[in-house]
């Protein structure tokens, strides 16, 4: 292809199956174009977009795109408008450091006319350096990944043999296991008890604001922005949960499995609760004893070294990932004070799950 000319320019309507063609060629998936408008034209917040057109012989393609999904954290005692940049495609024929570069600063600008005060994302080690030395993002350090595997395996011997040894151990070592959880669950208080949710309702409104002081930056959990999270795409299949004593709620996560290849992949997408013992063993249990249902391979977690449940999965023998990611950000305006940098810079007042990133593509 030619190239005539670059330009930039705002989101217009017609774009959405460009847009979305763009994203499935970079980043080979098959997502139809209602996940894409439930995903940009349903959020809570809103969000913003940035096209990057190329000029050719006989049209004009997008070729590039840099979304920005807004959302309300809650930042101590007020709430702030974030921007997560997501889903960043660019065509391989038209990549270059250049023209990634400016159109990240031209989202930048978008994002503070939109009243955006903090950008946050969450790149591999190798691209948050290049963020911090290159693009002048700061970082906020290091978001562990916590894993463990539960696929067992006999890798030699007679195939017919092999395969039916590990069928046999495979289930023995399913029974087990859930009979392990079993035993441990038996150790939580009775009137704690862990049921589905097929919506989030006024009761997790209050569940919200009793315990959204638990952590000091967190992005806002009410019933709008759950509802949409985890059950407005059917192309999502989120199992809810949550932790009740009599009428009250005291902790909720979603649960998600993703197929890769022969892997399937468990993840602990989303956890809040009240950060009391009993509370997050019974949703964990409830969490590992799902995904041991569900023949899950290995099940991860994204979660910081500030909530309890870090701590709880690494006594249950999750191990931290060998791949590094970071959390970076950028103060987008200069109605941010020092007081407020100051909190935003120290990563033992957040709390940050799978749920924030888009790495599972929502």
């Amino acid at each position: 292809m030619k190239k005539k000319r670059i330009s930039y320019r705002d989101f217009s309507d017609g774009d959405e199956r460009k847009m979305n063609d763009l994203f499935n060629l970079v980043f080979q998936k098959e997502r139809p174009l209602r996940s894409w408008y439930l995903k940009f034209k349903k959020g809570p917040e809103g969000s913003a977009f940035v096209a990057l057109l190329a000029e050719l012989q006989d049209r004009t393609q997008i070729v590039g795109m840099y979304p920005v999904l807004f959302s309300r954290f809650k930042v101590f005692e007020k709430e702030m408008l974030f921007g997560l940049p997501v889903e960043i495609a660019v065509h391989p024929d038209f990549r270059s450091f250049p023209l990634i570069y400016r159109i990240t600063r031209t989202a930048a600008q978008r994002s503070r006319d939109g009243g955006v005060q903090v950008g946050l994302g969450f790149p591999t080690e190798r691209h948050a350096f290049i963020g911090v030395r290159r693009l002048g993002y700061d970082s906020l350090g290091e978001f562990p990944i916590l894993i463990r595997h539960y696929r067992w395996k006999i890798g030699r011997g007679i195939p017919f043999l092999r395969k039916l040894l590990n069928r046999l151990f495979g289930r023995a070592l399913k029974h087990y296991r859930q009979a392990k959880l079993r035993i441990q669950s038996m150790r939580i208080p009775r009137d704690i008890v862990t049921v589905e949710v097929k919506h989030f309702d006024e009761a997790f409104e209050l569940f919200w604001e009793k315990v959204k002081d638990t952590f000091k930056i967190m992005r806002v959990r009410n019933a709008d922005y759950l509802n949409w999270k985890y059950f407005i795409n059917p192309e999502e299949k989120f199992k809810i949960y949550s932790v009740r004593s009599g009428h009250e709620i005291r902790g909720y996560m979603a649960l998600i499995i993703k197929e890769d290849g022969n892997l399937r992949t468990g993840y602990l997408y989303d956890f809040l609760s009240d950060e009391k013992e009993e509370t997050v063993k019974s949703l964990l249990y409830q969490a590992l004893s799902y995904f041991i249902r569900e023949k899950a391979d290995c099940v991860k977690c994204g979660i910081l070294k500030s909530s309890l449940l870090y701590h709880h999965l690494l006594r249950m023998g999750f191990k931290k990932s060998d791949k590094t990611n970071y959390i970076v950000y950028e103060f987008m305006v200069d109605m941010v004070d020092e007081a407020d940098k100051e909190l935003i810079r120290n990563i033992d007042h957040w709390h940050v799950m799978l749920s924030e990133t888009d790495w599972l593509g929502w």
